[in-house]
């Protein structure tokens, strides 16, 4: 098999180089892995749409699905507030209350303190179309370990 360069912008560039350095693998590892990931999303939409009379609309989506979507987009927002590690709860119906979609993330403590994980809610909920309740792990180490623990055997990376 012979092989091609790609080009990508020097800030993709760096971020798959700290990923291979991180994760003791090469840069080709990390876009290939990338690829298939972006792939196998982009494939599952598809059936979803396809299965329907109609292609439906980002507003007709279960709320998975359009994160699923928006799944870039969502982590680029939360960096641009330092928030990390983000999860998606994988709870019952009836366990979220209000919420369509419950995630979890590390924030940073300089980033206005108590209220970062209702700014994280507002930006997911505006992104994605659906109510968006962002639990914070950080207050959550803090003020009640045991939940925090649970919440992180419930949820995966997202």
């Amino acid at each position: 098999m012979t092989e091609k360069p790609i080009k990508v912008d020097q800030a993709t560039d760096r971020v798959v180089t700290e990923l291979a350095f991180f994760l003791r693998c090469t840069k080709k590892s990390i876009v290939a892995a990338a690829v298939a990931e972006y792939a196998a999303k982009a494939d599952s939409v598809r059936a979803a749409m396809a299965a329907g009379p109609e292609r439906p609309t980002m507003l007709e989506l279960a709320p998975l699905d359009r994160l699923a979507l928006r799944r870039g987009e969502l982590i680029r927002a939360f960096a641009a507030r330092n928030a990390t590690g983000i999860r998606v709860a994988e709870l019952e119906p009836e366990s979220m209350g209000a919420s369509d979609l419950v995630l979890l993330a590390e924030t940073d403590p300089l980033m206005s303190g108590a209220g970062e994980a209702m700014r994280l809610s507002r930006i997911a909920s505006d992104l994605l179309h659906v109510h968006v309740e962002v639990l914070c792990l950080r207050t959550m180490r803090r003020f009640a370990p045991a939940s925090r623990r649970t919440a992180l055997e419930l949820s995966r990376p997202l």
